[in-house]
């Protein structure tokens, strides 16, 4: 795949900085931190750019395991990010996919503050 960048998710590349207009991901519960991941792609993005956030209830504490250490429920995963993120991101809004997800399956977008 020419256009791919293989790295570690919470170590991207510094040249990656303020290059992109979004970061789309749902992987932010196989995370070992994530706080440090999802700070590092706050750091990918241009001056306003979003942040993307897909969440389910499978992303929830009861969900963990090896292969996915971090769980938060659906409908904390917005304070969550705000706790951490406040200087550096505008919640935008909380969209909800059309059938048939459960009603749980939210995007989450996030705008960098200038």
């Amino acid at each position: 795949f020419p256009v791919t960048i293989s790295c570690n998710f919470h170590y991207p590349p510094k040249n990656l900085f303020g290059k992109f207009d979004f970061v789309y991901s749902n992987p932010h519960d196989q995370s070992f931190n994530p706080k440090l991941a999802i700070g590092s792609w706050i750091k990918c993005l241009k001056a306003d750019g979003l942040l993307v956030l897909e969440h389910s209830r499978s992303h929830g504490k009861s969900r963990t395991n090896r292969q996915d250490p971090f769980g938060v429920e659906t409908e904390i995963l917005p304070f969550l990010i705000m706790g951490w993120f406040s200087a550096n991101l505008r919640l935008e809004g909380i969209y909800e996919p059309s059938k048939p997800f459960d009603n749980a399956h939210k995007y989450f977008v996030f705008s960098k503050k200038m």
